[in-house]
Formats: C-alpha cells, sequence, structure tokens
C-alpha cells in the first residue's frame, strides 16, 4: 500500500487563559437590520496560532431571513455565496496569499441553509470561510483588524463541479434575492512567540521535515520495487525509519501544545 506524505504545519489553536467562552457583542440587534459579527475570546495571539473566531448573526428586522453558511468554494467565489475577509495590519492592507484547492465543490444540502426569526442570534462557525490564517498570513508582529463580508448573488455564476444537489435546492438556492452585510471590525494583537517557544517550535518543524524525508524515502523505495530480497529489506528498514520520526514528531507536538498553555500573549 503505497504511504502518502505530508508536511504538518504547526498551527496551535490554544484556549486563552481566563476566557472560557466567545463573548457577545454588547450592544442588542438594531431594529430593522440583519446584522453579522465578529467574536472571539481572544485580545492577542502570538504568531503561528490560530486566532479562534465565529460569527455571530443577529436578526433585528420583523420578518424572518434565511442565510447560507460558509460553502466549500464560497471562499474563493466560486459560489453565488461568498465569505470574504478584509485584513489589515496597523491600517496597512494585508495581501492576500494564495493557496490550492481541487476544482470540485461540495454539493449543496439543506444543512447549509438557516433561518433567523425576528430578534434571534445564531453562532456559526467559519466552516470553509476560515480560519482566516489560511488566506491572510498573521506572522508579522502587530495590530490585525479583521472583518467580513458576506455576499449572495443571485446572478453569479456556480463554479466547479458538482455544486447545485437536487432541483428543490437548486429552486431555494436559486429563488434567495441579493443580500450584503459587513461585519464588525475586530482587532487582534500578534506577537512574536517568546525564544523558549520559538525553540520549542523550531524542533517540531524539524522533527516534521525529517517525518517527511523518510516517508518520501520509503515510498521511493516502494514504488521501484525489484522483488529482491535485498530491495525489500530495504524497504522493510525505511518504514522502521518512517514510524520512528513520525512518532518523534506527534511527541514534539504534544509537548509543544502543553508547553504553549503556560504562555499567556495577552500579558
Amino acid at each position: 500500500m503505497r504511504q502518502i506524505c505530508y508536511l504538518s504545519i504547526t498551527l496551535v489553536a490554544v484556549a486563552m487563559p481566563c476566557v472560557s467562552a466567545f463573548p457577545k457583542p454588547d450592544e442588542d440587534s438594531k431594529p430593522g437590520k440583519v446584522e453579522l459579527f465578529l467574536v472571539s475570546p481572544a485580545k492577542a495571539i502570538f504568531t503561528g496560532d490560530v486566532f479562534p473566531l465565529k460569527f455571530l448573526w443577529k436578526n433585528g428586522d420583523s420578518r424572518a431571513v434565511t442565510l447560507l453558511r460558509p460553502l466549500d468554494g464560497s471562499e474563493c467565489g466560486w459560489r453565488k455565496v461568498s465569505y470574504t475577509w478584509e485584513v489589515t495590519r496597523d491600517g496597512k492592507p494585508v495581501q492576500r496569499g494564495g493557496y490550492g484547492r481541487c476544482g470540485n465543490v461540495n454539493l449543496l444540502t439543506e444543512a447549509d441553509f438557516f433561518t433567523l426569526l425576528p430578534g434571534k442570534s445564531s453562532e456559526i462557525e467559519p466552516g470553509f470561510a476560515g480560519p482566516v490564517e489560511t488566506f491572510f498570513p498573521l506572522t508579522d508582529p502587530g495590530v490585525y483588524t479583521i472583518r467580513m463580508v458576506y455576499r449572495f448573488d443571485p446572478k453569479g455564476r456556480e463554479k466547479g463541479e458538482g455544486s447545485l444537489g437536487n432541483g428543490l435546492l437548486k429552486q431555494k438556492f436559486d429563488a434567495m434575492p441579493l443580500q450584503e452585510f459587513t461585519s464588525n471590525s475586530i482587532m487582534v494583537e500578534v506577537k512574536t512567540l517568546p525564544p523558549a517557544l520559538k525553540a520549542a517550535k523550531v524542533k517540531v518543524v524539524e522533527a516534521e521535515e525529517l517525518s517527511l524525508t523518510a516517508c518520501n524515502h520509503h515510498n521511493k523505495l516502494t514504488n521501484e520495487r525489484t522483488g529482491t530480497a535485498e530491495h525489500e529489506d530495504a524497504i522493510r528498514k525505511a518504514k522502521i525509519v518512517f514510524d520512528v520520526a513520525e512518532r518523534r514528531a506527534n511527541e514534539l507536538r504534544a509537548e509543544f501544545v502543553r508547553f504553549r498553555k503556560e504562555f499567556d500573549p495577552s500579558k
């Protein structure tokens, strides 16, 4: 069986000390408005951390409103509904980074829709829209300002293979009106890793690179299998080396997560 190798990027989502829940914005829903808020328990993070964010929708209108969760492809303009991050650092726009993805998108399902009754609110996960670090690297120290723009364009074109699912859902999807909502702006300070934490992270990265190298070597020998006893022995030994390297990388990842909790970026 072919071994597939991945290089893990050590991004650690850690609950911030003294904060146990995502706070709600202080203000009530404004009459006649549907509003989108970004909420987070974190005011500061270290470089390499994942900034924990959720979306909070509030309906201050007298009518129910139907919205869509982030769909597969809505983060890159492939769907009629889009979730778009806008990020600045110290007041200057941050360049959106590139990322790879396949040309297929998940089928539309009933669970992709949600309805907000008048005066009600709903908190949802970013899902396919996030985390923000997927698209904007929060790697340089500074104060970042982040907001989200939700837009549904009924005249937009669906891209990617297999996007709309069954006929009834497509009709529901196509019947939705033009919508655009811009969230509040939320700020987070990104701080440089303390020296001890940085040294621990370097060890993790080095171990992950060794694991990837060992995995690739094992794959190469397996794909070039000759059937000789010498070659089979080389494959067996390469697999042992890979297993040891991967186990060590996993141990260092776990140690880093435990060590990371001793540091509070808000202080």
